[in-house]
């Protein structure tokens, strides 16, 4: 019985394995289909007084430059 269980647990993470190596591959091909990346959010005012550290990581959030794929930021 355990002898099974364990080659179960062995099919169903090769299984994940493979599906998680296909699904990456598939958001790139469908991004393509769909015409490119989404436009970028707009930035939403401050609804507290945020420090200048806090101002550069809302800029970072939603900066579509320093992404990958190029034209997503976080945000998006």
């Amino acid at each position: 019985m355990t002898e099974r269980r364990c080659i179960y647990i062995g099919l169903l993470g090769l299984v994940v394995a493979l599906i998680g190596m296909a699904i990456p591959w598939y958001g790139r091909a469908a991004a393509d289909v769909l015409g490119g990346p989404l436009p970028a959010p707009t930035l939403s005012s401050d609804i507290v007084q945020l420090t200048p550290v806090e101002k550069l990581g809302k800029l970072m959030l939603y900066d579509s430059t320093l992404s990958n794929p190029p034209g997503y930021s976080c945000a998006t």
